[in-house]
C-alpha cells in the first residue's frame, strides 16, 4: 500500500510525502517456516528548482516489525551548463535488510545474516538534446559505493547448495 502526497508548495520550492506500507508473508516448502514481515515508511522531500539549478534532499524514516531502521538520507543536485549541457551530482545513505529468502529459504537460507549499509555517490556530465517527439540522453559519470556486510549468494562446497552471506566490506 502506497500512499503519495506530491507538489505541495509554490513557487521554487516543492514538498512531497511518500508513506509506504508492506506486509510481506511466505510460506512454501522451500522455507524454513512462515515468515511474516511488515515494513512502515515515510520518506519527506524538499525540491527547489531554479533557472538552471534543481536541489533535492530527502529522507526515508522506516520501521521494520516495529523496529526503527536507521535513517536514510539522500542528497541530488543538478546544474545546467551552458547548451544541452548538466553537471549531476548525488549522495545517500543506504541501508537493506535481507529478504526472506536470504533468510529462510531451504536450503541455504541464513537466519544470522546482517542489514547491507554503506554510502553511494555520484557525479555526471549529462547531454540532453530533442528531435520533436523524441528525446537523446547521453550520461559519462563516476560512481563510488561502499556497502558493509553486502549480501551475496555464494556456493558452498561443503554443503553443495548456494547460501547467502555477509561480505564484510565491499
Amino acid at each position: 500500500q502506497e500512499l503519495q502526497l506530491h507538489h505541495c508548495g509554490e513557487g521554487p520550492h516543492q514538498f512531497s510525502l511518500l508513506a509506504q506500507h508492506a506486509w510481506y508473508e511466505a510460506r512454501s516448502p522451500g522455507l524454513s517456516a512462515d515468515s511474516r514481515q511488515q515494513r512502515l515508511a515515510m520518506v519527506p522531500a524538499w525540491m527547489y528548482t531554479a533557472k538552471n539549478r534543481r536541489i533535492q534532499i530527502r529522507s526515508r524514516f522506516e520501521s521494520l516489525d516495529g523496529q526503527l531502521l536507521p535513517l536514510s538520507p539522500s542528497l541530488q543536485w543538478e546544474e545546467r551548463l551552458k547548451g544541452k549541457m548538466a553537471l549531476h551530482a548525488a549522495l545517500s545513505r543506504n541501508y537493506r535488510v535481507p529478504t526472506l529468502n536470504d533468510l529462510y529459504w531451504q536450503p541455504g537460507g541464513n537466519a544470522q545474516l546482517l542489514p547491507e549499509q554503506g554510502w553511494s555517490g555520484e557525479m555526471a556530465l549529462k547531454y540532453n538534446r530533442s528531435f520533436g517527439n523524441s528525446r537523446l540522453e547521453s550520461r559519462t559519470g563516476l560512481f563510488y559505493t561502499d556497502v558493509r556486510n553486502w549480501i551475496v549468494w555464494l556456493p558452498n562446497p561443503q554443503l553443495g547448495y548456494w547460501s547467502p552471506q555477509n561480505v564484510r566490506r565491499v
